[in-house]
């Protein structure tokens, strides 16, 4: 493939100018530990950074929350836990949900 031409490398150029770059330092171990794990879940790395650096973000936001709740409530944060996760069984059980909350009937 020769050389790129003055249009391809333009068009290039606009593509990466939508993007910011991040520099990561990582041990040799690690960067092939990361891209080996990148590589099983069919990702690029910079696909599995992105992820990662979203999943971890939306933890962080959520853990948050979590702490503000039991802050206004009074209560632990593994108390806030299982109260959501109470709250998530009883959204599959409809019925069980009304008996808890309206005195009805399991019937």
């Amino acid at each position: 493939m020769g050389e790129k031409t003055a249009a391809q490398k333009k068009a290039q150029q606009k593509y990466m100018d939508k993007f910011a770059v991040a520099r990561v330092r990582l041990a040799p171990d690690m960067y092939e530990q990361i891209k080996a794990h990148a590589d099983e879940q069919g990702e690029s790395l910079n696909t599995f950074f992105n992820r990662a650096i979203c999943e971890t973000m939306e933890n962080d936001r959520d853990r948050d929350i979590l702490a503000q709740i039991a802050r206004e409530h009074g209560i632990s944060v593994e108390r806030v836990k299982e109260n959501v996760e109470f709250a998530h069984v009883l959204d599959r059980y409809p019925k069980l949900k009304q008996y808890i909350f309206d005195g009805g009937s399991l019937e």
